[in-house]
């Protein structure tokens, strides 16, 4: 069973650390959100992380389909229904173009019985180059480490069935 994406009923309800009320959802493709909110949360010191570079993944097809590669962005939104984090993200149906080759830790989830795949994955495909995933802007004081420990565990909700692979850099800009 597929989660419901955007505006679908799959959203999930957390609570930021000053006691608003935040929004978890998932985007079935990055061109789903706008560019500009998108890009405003990234920021522009990773080009791998924009909106322009996924969107050309999506586009260009070396996403989605049966690449393996399945878009599932998660957004998340204040009260007012504002961007303020998002996450590059992936319902994956194998291990390749990930750079991080877990086909032993998946040979043996399933040797014990487990289904390995598919996984959720927050990484930016066919890219080895390092930089932030739980992307945050300056919209608005975030707490970020604390809320990606309630969001790993919001997002994972989301998707029972399935084995969860965050890798989370987390990268917070603030104003000059």
């Amino acid at each position: 069973m597929r989660p419901a994406p955007c505006g679908a009923g799959g959203a999930r309800h957390l609570s930021g650390m000053d006691g608003d009320a935040l929004t978890l959802d998932l985007a079935p493709a990055i061109n789903s959100i706008p560019a500009a909110q998108w890009d405003a949360v990234a920021g522009s010191a990773n080009p791998f992380v924009s909106h322009a570079f996924l969107a050309a993944l999506e586009d260009g097809r070396a996403t989605g389909g049966d690449t393996g590669w399945e878009a599932m962005h998660l957004v998340l939104r204040d009260a007012d229904g504002r961007l303020v984090g998002a996450m590059p993200h992936y319902l994956k149906h194998h291990s390749y173009g990930e750079y991080i080759f877990d086909h032993s830790w998946a040979n043996a989830f399933m040797r014990a019985g487990g289904d390995y795949y598919p996984k959720m994955l927050s990484a930016v495909p066919f890219t080895p180059a390092t930089g932030p995933r739980f992307l945050v802007g300056m919209c608005r004081p975030i707490a970020p480490r604390s809320c990606a420990t309630r969001w790993q565990t919001g997002w994972c909700s989301i998707w029972t069935g399935c084995s969860c692979h965050p890798r989370i850099s987390i990268s917070c800009r603030k104003p000059i």
